[in-house]
């Protein structure tokens, strides 16, 4: 049977313990509305029932939220070859003769940048002639939203411009600090001016931040009217050929726009690495008041990882 509600630290059977249903549903009201509860006598039964229930959630069915899953929910990093760049002897830009010049490319999207590519670099031609283009071909990177482009002639090139992945795809030029034109051949941008600003090896681009929580296979979790989410995490590995680790990310639904996902505190999860982190745990979020939430894999590692996680709401 379960534990009678409590009220002022007493259970309101041993308060009545010989009265009959009436008198003791009349207790109740009358104890509620002590502590400050809203039910009337003209609610009767109904209310007092429903006053309980808000205070003693109840626990739903488990469920399969994320299944299997072999990799972090980010834009991922661009590798060597992604970003190619080549002299262009143009007659319209203002690069140096005879000068190195360092470039790449960092996609990003609302959330964050992902890390810088391999830093690629041309010496301009030795023609004297110091209005010089530097062709940049940038490959696409599923669901970056734009790309950060570094050119200068530091080993760390710095930002010279921030273009969309429309204008990526059409190409265009690049000749005056942050201002993009169209004009080039599609996935080219030719880019004739040095970058001022930002280095590629400022802390902003040390680490992968650009989640995807828009991503369509992630299923909101509807935290309506609940208070704490139980998540059941597994990470399934092949082998200990490589060290394990795991870390999730749970995002927050904007109330007022729906289209907005703001990042909580990431759950890293040091699995192994002591007594008491085996590969299956178990958290407890706060989501009073949350109306939706999705779950990130944050990063993945080991040999054959696949992650699953359950999830529970009270």
């Amino acid at each position: 049977m379960a534990e009678p509600h409590l009220i002022s630290g007493s259970r309101i059977d041993d308060a009545h313990p010989l009265a009959t249903e009436d008198q003791q549903m009349a207790a109740l009201i009358a104890a509620l509305g002590a502590i400050g509860g809203t039910v009337t006598a003209n609610q009767g039964a109904v209310g007092a029932a429903a006053w309980l229930m808000h205070e003693r959630p109840t626990r739903a069915t488990a469920v399969l939220h994320r299944n299997a899953i072999a990799a972090a929910d980010k834009i991922v990093d661009f590798v060597a070859g992604s970003v190619i760049i080549a002299n262009v002897a143009g007659t319209q830009g203002f690069l140096l003769a005879n000068t190195a010049h360092y470039m790449t490319a960092i996609p990003g999207n609302r959330w964050g940048p992902t890390v810088p590519a391999a830093i690629d670099s041309v010496t301009t031609t030795n023609d004297g002639v110091n209005t010089h283009v530097v062709a940049c071909t940038i490959a696409q990177a599923a669901g970056a939203e734009w790309y950060d482009l570094f050119l200068s002639t530091d080993a760390a090139p710095k930002w010279v411009a921030r273009i969309t992945e429309a204008q990526r795809a059409a190409g265009g030029e690049i000749l005056v600090l942050a201002t993009y034109t169209a004009g080039a051949s599609a996935g080219v941008i030719n880019i004739g001016c040095l970058g001022t600003g930002i280095q590629t090896t400022n802390v902003v681009f040390a680490q992968n931040n650009a989640y995807r929580p828009d991503l369509g296979t992630i299923t909101a979790i509807d935290c309506t009217g609940r208070k704490l989410l139980h998540v059941m995490v597994k990470l399934a590995l092949t082998d200990l050929r490589s060290a394990p680790s795991l870390s999730l990310v749970p995002f927050y639904q904007n109330p007022l726009v729906a289209a907005d996902w703001h990042m909580g505190v990431r759950l890293p999860m040091p699995l192994l690495n002591d007594l008491g982190q085996p590969l299956e745990c178990v958290y407890a979020l706060d989501v009073s008041g949350v109306a939706a939430l999705k779950l990130l894999i944050g990063e993945i590692a080991g040999q054959g990882a696949a992650a699953t996680v359950h999830v529970q709401a009270v």
